[in-house]
């Protein structure tokens, strides 16, 4: 083949050695290098971060080059090197230069290392290493502060650089921050030997090594450097309490450290200041605590138990045996005088004699209350005292530094006892007066009510209408001014009324005042400090004001409140038996009322029983008239008892005083007493007392019975219907009232009114309650039911009819003669002459045994009886 190319192996190395030693006629330019290096890139010849362009765009750098580069500038740089300046020196951008950075770090195992943005190597810190131990060894002490400063390294750096090589590349020992030499210790200990010696008294220690000049700037003129800064750091005293505490074990010292090492006491300064406390306390008997704290003794407690040991611990100070036995001895006094009594100032004599003692002079003025009452329950009579009741005890404390005796206790009780009995009668007294006011402020209207009036009423219209109905009742049938013998009215009505009122009047004085508990201790009575306001003056010579010395209570308030449980037990108890007997009248005065109306309600039914009978005769104008009449007298006697009692029963405190008065005024309630209590009554018992206002003015008795019913069931009072057996005995009752009445009476007119209702209960059985214009009507009946053929009445009763009707016209041509003015007077006292003569037969009849009494004559003819008129 070689002989067909005409070709041999010779030639072929010559053309080939000569193509390369000729020049090239061609060269790249940076624009194809650039499109050359981008596309070895694109074929995966090249990585991406094989090749970095450096700052000048000019030439491309692997990574191993800047790599190799950064480790040559920090060698060229002595091992530290700040990584902003690597840019500049290899060319490439910073980015590129930091992560060359971690690399290499992460390589170097700990033998270069980032620090604030400065590379640093091993060898640079044993360099300054180096350097500082020679300062050291040359100055004694440096301060690991300024060596930080010094080379611009973090304190903490170079603490660490410091400690790390401390007794292998520094000769010298660390505190506190301070780096000192064995040698510069032995020097600043004899400095220290010296200026403590020379102290007689506690002293800071800092102030102290300023006075010598081992103070702050000793060194360097500022800073905080030296000893200064070493005791700071040191939280306590540092080396410098460390130099104190070996001299102070050699022996070179005496004394002590205190405060944590920051205070230097010598042993001679405590000496002095043990003897002081010891010469206070041998001649006071006492030193307080402060005191031995400003002599710089500390633990005071435990130093003076261990220099006196039967010395007496307080709170505030230490005291001796002898303050006890001085205290000991004046409360024995004070003790001794419970063996005679005790006489009391402010009623003429002198001050307290005896049985008490202020212990304050005696005590220490340092000592407080607490102190005090320690060495007070130290005596035995006081201690024994205490685990006795008060009313045992042989003496007390009183303020903290009094001490009484029992008896004066006792004196001061009594006196005050006899003081709160006499403001507890005081408070009721006033009470019962302003309750007497109150009660009578209403008006006296009651007594004009006279007997037969509407009292119980609503209102004044029904009573003025009641009032006028009861003038009609009255008129004796003598003409249009035959009202003059309106006074001597009498019967079951007028005067039955009139008496009623009088009984209904038993209130009970007691009531459920008296002075109340208001009056008493609440009511500004016996309190504290009304106690204490009296004590100076039953006790002038004692030091009643409160001395302030931080001890105390008041004394007076002290002793008041001692006194005053026993004080309010005595005001409880005068008010208490004010009270039991104020509520044992109202008792009593309640029950006279409920029996009042309990005959008052009988007789209402017995009246309404009577004009019933006279309806079944067929006489319904006169049955009309005695049931009005009976309603507005003993109807109206029935309500007026049912406003009493509830007065009584809900009567508001303090007004017991006027009670008993009000209650058996004569009369009737008047309308503004009416008034003002249902005001004060509750709503339904207000109601109830309403409906009995309504008796006067009901038409018939059975609906003023209903009216009646209501308002004893509202008030809570019972009234009993009359079965047989009772109004058999009510009407015994009744013929009895109504003799006792005629005994007394010698008046005509009046007499008369009495024994026509006797004659008809004789006949009947039955009572009426009769006004003056009535009479005719019911002897009309008691003649015919006399003259009746088996109507069994006897002829002394016919008789007596017969009698009691001649009375009748003569007592009405009597009156009419008086109020008509005709005729002498000599006419109608012969009139009234004869009248009188005629009463003792007709009482007689009527079952009155009267002296000279007989029979009564034969009634006159109807002519000669007109003509005798």
């Amino acid at each position: 083949m070689e002989a067909a190319l005409g070709l041999d192996l010779g030639s072929l190395l010559s053309q080939l050695t000569a193509t390369q030693q000729a020049k090239t006629s061609a060269k790249l330019s940076e624009r194809n290098v650039v499109e050359l290096i981008n596309k070895l890139r694109q074929l995966g010849i090249l990585s991406e971060g094989e090749l970095l362009h450096t700052l000048n765009g000019k030439e491309y750098m692997t990574v191993e080059r800047l790599r190799a580069e950064v480790q040559k500038a920090l060698r060229q740089a002595g091992g530290r090197l700040a990584l902003v300046e690597l840019p500049t020196i290899v060319g490439v951008d910073l980015i590129h230069c930091e992560r060359q950075v971690a690399a290499i770090i992460a390589q170097s195992a700990g033998a270069v290392q980032e620090v604030n943005g400065e590379l640093i190597t091993t060898q640079y810190l044993d360099t300054i290493a180096s350097e500082i131990n020679d300062q050291l060894q040359e100055s004694g002490q440096i301060n690991v502060g300024e060596l930080a400063a010094q080379y611009g390294l973090a304190t903490e750096l170079v603490m660490n650089v410091v400690t790390s090589r401390l007794g292998t590349v520094i000769q010298g020992r660390l505190e506190a921050g301070l780096l000192y030499t064995q040698s510069y210790l032995r020097a600043l200990k004899a400095q220290l030997r010296g200026a403590l010696r020379a102290a007689t008294g506690p002293v800071m220690v800092a102030a102290l090594l300023r006075e010598v000049g081992l103070g702050a700037g000793e060194a360097t003129g500022g800073g905080g450097s030296g000893l200064a800064a070493a005791l700071a750091a040191g939280g306590g005293g540092g080396v410098i309490a460390t130099l104190i505490d070996e001299l102070v074990q050699e022996g070179s010292l005496r004394g002590s450290l205190k405060g944590g090492g920051s205070s230097w006491t010598p042993a001679v300064y405590g000496e002095v200041a043990a003897e002081a406390v010891a010469n206070f306390y041998t001649q006071n008997g006492w030193v307080g605590y402060d005191t031995v704290r400003r002599m710089g003794i500390s633990n005071e407690r435990a130093h003076l138990k261990a220099a006196f040991p039967d010395g007496i611990t307080l709170e505030s100070a230490y005291v001796a045996p002898q303050l006890v036995a001085t205290l000991e001895a004046a409360v024995e006094d004070v003790v001794a005088a419970n063996a005679h009594a005790v006489s009391l100032g402010g009623g003429g004599g002198g001050g307290v004699s005896g049985g008490w003692a202020d212990v304050g002079p005696l005590l220490p003025s340092a000592l407080g209350p607490a102190d005090v009452a320690a060495l007070l329950e130290r005596l035995a009579v006081l201690r024994e005292a205490e685990r006795r009741p008060a009313k045992e005890r042989k003496a007390h404390v009183i303020g903290g530094t009094w001490v009484l005796s029992a008896a004066l206790i006792a004196a001061l009780q009594e006196k005050v006892d006899a003081e709160a009995r006499a403001l507890a009668h005081k408070a009721l007294a006033e009470r019962k007066a302003s309750g007497g006011a109150a009660a009578s402020a209403g008006g006296g209207g009651g007594a004009a009510a006279g007997g037969g009036g509407g009292g119980g009423g609503k209102g004044g219209k029904k009573g003025a209408a009641a009032a006028a109905d009861d003038d009609d009742d009255d008129d004796w049938s003598t003409g249009p001014k035959g009202k003059a013998g309106k006074g001597k009215k009498g019967g079951g009505g007028g005067k039955a009324a009139a008496a009623g009122g009088g009984k209904g009047g038993a209130k009970d004085a007691g009531g459920k005042g008296g002075g109340g508990k208001d009056g008493g201790a609440g009511g500004g009575g016996v309190t504290a400090g009304w106690i204490a306001s009296k004590l100076p003056g039953w006790c002038p010579d004692m030091d009643w004001e409160d001395d302030g010395g931080g001890g105390g209570e008041d004394k007076a308030a002290a002793v008041a409140a001692l006194l005053l449980g026993g004080a309010v037990v005595a005001y409880e108890e005068a008010l208490q038996a004010a009270f039991t007997a104020g509520a044992e009248e109202r008792r009593r005065a309640k029950d006279a009322l409920a029996r009042s109306l309990e005959e008052a309600y009988g007789r209402l039914l017995l009246y309404g029983g009577g004009a019933e009978g006279f309806t079944a005769a067929g006489d319904e104008a006169t049955a009309t008239t005695l049931q009005r009449h009976a309603l507005r007298t003993t109807g109206a006697e029935c309500a007026d008892l049912l406003h009493r009692w509830a007065r009584a029963e809900y009567q508001p405190e303090g007004a017991e005083g006027a009670a008993p008065a009000a209650a058996s005024a004569p009369g009737f309630l008047s309308a503004a007493e009416v008034k003002a209590l249902l005001r004060a009554v509750p709503p339904d018992v207000a109601e109830g007392l309403a409906a009995a206002a309504e008796v006067p003015g009901a038409a018939a008795v059975r609906d003023a019975e209903a009216l009646l019913d209501r308002g004893s069931a509202a008030v809570g009072v019972r009234v009993r219907k009359l079965d047989k057996k009772s109004e058999k005995a009510a009407l015994a009752a009744l013929r009895e009232r109504l003799l006792g009445q005629l005994a007394a009476e010698a008046d005509p007119p009046a007499a008369l009114a009495l024994m026509v209702p006797l004659a008809h209960l004789r006949i009947t059985g039955k009572a009426v309650s009769l006004p003056g214009k009535a009479l005719g009507p019911v002897l009309s009946r008691l003649g015919a039911l006399a003259g009746a053929e088996g109507g069994g009445v006897s002829e002394e009763l016919a008789g007596c009819v017969r009698g009691l009707a001649a009375l009748h016209e003569g007592v009405v041509e009597y009156l009419r003669a008086q109020s008509g003015g005709g005729g002498g007077g000599g006419e109608t006292g012969a009139m009234l002459e004869r009248l009188t003569a005629s009463l003792p037969p007709l009482k007689n009849a009527l079952g009155l045994q009267v002296a000279g009494g007989a029979a009564p004559a034969p009634a006159p003819a109807p002519a000669a009886a007109e003509a005798e008129a």
